[in-house]
Order: structure tokens, then sequence, then C-alpha cells
């Protein structure tokens, strides 16, 4: 399942069987992030994972990092998440941890 192009993070393949798992996997991110390329293909940039607020009752935490959150879901659905994107492919100038990263381009989405 894929959602549009978000500047600073790319295009999210959401794997919708992941969504909402109680528990967090660390080999087996909710989403993965890719930047568009000009030849109409796509690059593996990064992961996300991702724990709606309903199913904990605290801040989520992974590779020693907080998740960054609560914050609304950017689906339109109602309901609030917490997500941890780490930039496994792209180096981020601000930090492998940081929600947003510069260096992903939108020049080639669609």
């Amino acid at each position: 399942m894929s959602g549009a192009y978000v500047p600073d993070m790319g295009i999210h393949l959401v794997k919708p069987s992941r969504m909402g798992v109680d528990k967090l996997n660390i080999k087996k991110p909710e989403a993965l992030l890719y930047e568009p390329m000009k030849n109409g293909r796509y690059k593996l940039v990064g992961a996300e994972w991702y724990v709606p607020t309903d199913a904990t009752d605290k801040t989520p935490m992974l590779f020693e990092q907080k998740f960054q959150g609560p914050m609304n879901n950017d689906d339109g659905t109602t309901g609030q998440h917490y997500d941890l994107h780490v930039w496994l492919f792209k180096t981020n100038l601000d930090g492998i941890f940081k929600a947003e990263n510069t260096r992903i381009s939108c020049q080639y989405a669609e």
C-alpha cells in the first residue's frame, strides 16, 4: 500500500498487516521509505516503525530512541500514533533518527 510523496521523507510503502501490532519487531518495520529516481524506479532510503497510541500506554522505544509523537494520523483516519524514521540507506545530515531528511528529493515524484 503506497502513499503520496511526503517532502523530505519520500514515498511510504506500508505493510498493512504490520500496522497496529502490539509488539515492535526490529526486523520488520511497518513502512519502507523510497525516493523516486529519474529512471522511474524507486531507491530504498529508510524505514519507519509505527505504533498507534491505542496500542500502548507509553512512548515506544527502539534502537534506544524514543518515538516521535503522539501525532495525528496522516492518512485521514481518526486517532493518533507514534513513529520512528531511520535513514538506513541515505545519510541524513541531521542524524539517522531525525524524522525528515532534506537530502530526499521530490524532483521525480509523480
